[in-house]
């Protein structure tokens, strides 16, 4: 985990993805 990296978890098609977001 970088200092400016969040993860979030987004619904695609009913499946849980953790993508990773740059804040």
């Amino acid at each position: 985990t970088s200092s400016c990296l969040t993860s979030a978890r987004q619904s695609l098609m009913g499946k849980e993805y953790d993508v990773v977001i740059r804040t």
